[in-house]
């Protein structure tokens, strides 16, 4: 999978073609196709109850320095949540995929609006968070331009807490030892229990290997977004990780402190797991690793250096199959 082009994507007339096999549309509302500065991608599946202030945090971005798209795609939704996209889509503040079938993948609607995108950056928001600050796309594209070192751009990720530290506490327990944090009048919301915030930073690839972390809001150069493949679609909601990873093989990663993007935790999340969902993801995070450690022929001796023991307590890595 550390190979993979997931993005081997063709136009089709009802949907795009993968491998020969039809990935249908139930409708689709895609404007002119204008070439844009970034595309925010959207992805929703039955999120009726949340998808239109995510939308709306979006669309209250400030665009002055360049232009946005709001790609949403559903991924055959149930619950109404497309009917709310059509109304945004027929307003044409945003652009709309329906899928006709649900994909089982959470990241496959990524990757089939990243081929659809016409922009020179792209970024993702889930259908249950949204952006913090108005300004997050105008300060994070100048921040970028003309520094092609960096292929993306990552802001603070702020947690707010709409569940109990029970909840947290069972299912996101390493969110405990997060900094708490007061957000601005304009981040906060008055049913929120509770703020923390991670402070935005470049992450060495040893780091990226011990945490995965890059979940806050990012502007990536679609250029080397397409050299790395897309989303890796194997691995479930760590899919994201294995993209960051890919990314970084390519460029740096331009750290701005603001507070961009909110994650809003409210007990129906992706990442609530249960434990087999869990050790397996853990497996899959595993089996990434390690084919990525071997791609960039990261010795052994490296990894100890560099890596926390606990990476190593683990994944019980080993001498001879990491320089197999």
């Amino acid at each position: 999978m550390n190979q993979k082009n997931y993005l081997n994507f063709a136009e089709g007339e009802a949907g795009v073609y993968r491998d020969g096999e039809l990935i249908p549309f139930a409708e689709a509302h895609l404007g002119s196709g204008e070439h844009t500065d970034s595309t925010l991608i959207v992805t929703c599946f039955n999120r009726a109850h949340t998808i239109k202030q995510a939308i709306e945090s979006a669309l209250r971005c400030q665009q002055e320095k360049g232009s946005i798209d709001v790609l949403a795609v559903d991924d055959g939704s149930t619950d109404g949540s497309v009917d709310i996209l059509r109304g945004f889509a027929q307003q044409r503040l945003i652009k709309l995929v329906a899928l006709a079938n649900n994909s089982g993948s959470e990241a496959l609607p990524k990757n089939i609006a990243a081929f659809l995108a016409n922009s020179d950056y792209l970024s993702y928001l889930d259908s249950d968070d949204r952006i913090g600050e108005v300004d997050a796309f105008d300060t994070s594209l100048a921040a970028l331009k003309g520094k092609d070192e960096f292929v993306m751009s990552v802001s603070n990720l702020v947690f707010e807490l709409g569940c109990t530290l029970d909840e947290v506490a069972a299912n996101m327990p390493w969110l405990l030892d997060v900094d708490n944090y007061e957000p601005s009048a304009v981040i906060r919301n008055t049913v929120a229990k509770q703020y923390k915030m991670r402070v935005a930073k470049e992450h060495s690839v040893f780091e990226l290997l011990n945490h995965g972390y890059y979940d806050a809001f990012k502007l990536m150069r679609r250029s080397a977004f397409l050299k790395s493949g897309g989303v890796v679609e194997d691995m479930g909601s760590c899919g994201d990780f294995g993209t960051y990873l890919r990314l970084n093989r390519f460029g740096r990663c331009l750290a701005i402190p603001r507070d961009f993007y909110v994650y809003v935790i409210n007990g129906e999340n992706d990442s609530f797991y249960s434990d087999g969902k869990r050790q397996w993801l853990e497996a899959q995070h595993r089996s990434f690793s390690l084919g990525e450690i071997r791609h960039r022929g990261i010795k052994y001796d490296e990894l100890q250096s560099h890596c926390e023991p606990e990476f190593f307590t683990r994944y019980k890595f080993t001498r001879a199959e990491v320089e197999e």
